[in-house]
This record gives C-alpha cells, sequence and structure tokens, in this order.
C-alpha cells in the first residue's frame, strides 16, 4: 500500500465513523469493516442457519459474495434476481415473508439517513417492513454529506451507470446524467429515505471500506 492509498484508507476510515456515529444516533445499528471479507464472515456469523435469508438485486453484494458463502453452508435463500435480466416476481412478494433481508444502498449520508431508489419499488420496501432483520451493506464510495448530496451522486453517476449496465432505453444511457424523464424503463421511480429504524424492524448497517457497487 503507497502512501495515498494508505491515506486514502484513513480519510475514508474517519469519514465512516463518522457515519457510523449518527446512523447510531438514529437509532440503527451501525459498524466500520475494513474489507469485504471481514463483511461476509460477520454476515455469515450474524445469520441464523436456521432462518430464510431474502436479497435485494446488489452489486455490492455480488462483491461481498455473500450469496455463495450462505448457499454452501445450505441457508435458505430467496433471490429473485438469482439469474441476471430475468426477475423472479413470485420471489420478490416471498421476500416479504423471510426473517433476513439483505440489500445495498445507492447512498449513506454523514448524519445517518439511508437514501435508495428502485424501479419497481420491491428492493426498498422490504427494508423498512417485512422481514424482521435487515442488513445495509455498502461501501465508502457511497458516502456523502446530505440527501442533496445522495440524489445528485445518484442522478449524475449511479442511475446512469446502471441503466447502462442493465440495457435499459432511457435517455440517461446516451446522456452524462439523470434527465429526469418517463421512460418505461426508467429505473428510478421510487424514492426512500431512512431517516430513523422503522419501528418493526431491526436495521443494520456494515459500512465496508473499500470501493464497491455502483
Amino acid at each position: 500500500m503507497n502512501a495515498y492509498e494508505k491515506a486514502r484508507r484513513e480519510f475514508d476510515r474517519d469519514r465512516g465513523n463518522v457515519a457510523v456515529k449518527a446512523l447510531r444516533a438514529n437509532r440503527m445499528e451501525a459498524l466500520l469493516l475494513e474489507d469485504k471479507e471481514e463483511a461476509r464472515q460477520y454476515l455469515v456469523n450474524a445469520i441464523d442457519r436456521e432462518k430464510t435469508v431474502a436479497f435485494g438485486d446488489s452489486l455490492t453484494l455480488r462483491e461481498v459474495g455473500i450469496f455463495q458463502a450462505l448457499e454452501e453452508r445450505g441457508q435458505k435463500v430467496v433471490n429473485p434476481f438469482r439469474i441476471p435480466g430475468q426477475d423472479d416476481i413470485e420471489a420478490m412478494y416471498e421476500v416479504f415473508n423471510c426473517y433476513y433481508y439483505l440489500t445495498g444502498s445507492n447512498a449513506v449520508t454523514l448524519d445517518g439517513k439511508i437514501l435508495c431508489v428502485d424501479a419497481i419499488g420491491n428492493r426498498v420496501a422490504p427494508m423498512f417492513f417485512g422481514p424482521k432483520e435487515v442488513f445495509i451493506v455498502a461501501g465508502v464510495n457511497k458516502l456523502v454529506d446530505n440527501l442533496e448530496d445522495g440524489r445528485r451522486r445518484i442522478k449524475e453517476f449511479a442511475a446512469p451507470v446502471n441503466a447502462r449496465r442493465l440495457g435499459k432505453g432511457t435517455p440517461c444511457t446516451t446522456l452524462p446524467k439523470c434527465a429526469d424523464c418517463s421512460h418505461e424503463t426508467r429505473i428510478c421511480n421510487v424514492e426512500v429515505i431512512l431517516h430513523k429504524k422503522p419501528r418493526f424492524t431491526k436495521v443494520t448497517v456494515l459500512l465496508i471500506n473499500e470501493s464497491l457497487g455502483l
């Protein structure tokens, strides 16, 4: 690790710790982990192997490798996005009856809020109702100062890149940012903000001191 990499990790760690403190003040569980391997092991240890786990579509979770880790130990899992590009609608409904729900986030603010956008709403709805325990996993690249910066991050980077990745026909696939379109394949129809812990749901936010996902 060179001097720049060391300084950047220290800087990101400090920002992550600010967010962790704020998330806890907002009644969510939160911790900062150094890398995706540590995050994967944390989740494997925290999840009861006898209970069903559901997943939201998340590049971060794919990079962490938690899908394979849980399946390999015989965990019952519900993954509506097992086959990229083929949404399993029945599995989307089944998610709400699972004990655990694992997903990513588009942005985490330094004052402890979670910001997510979605095309259908199935990825964000179980974050606040349905599953008993929710784990939100995000790299430090998702950290932003506030909600305004979070929305800017989504509109100017995350959504356009994701739309291109998914092969959508939205204007942002040919423009460098969101055009606030009304296209039928628009991927940012629903916005959810967790200001505080939802009343009936335990939420744990795992921040990872790496750049992960979009």
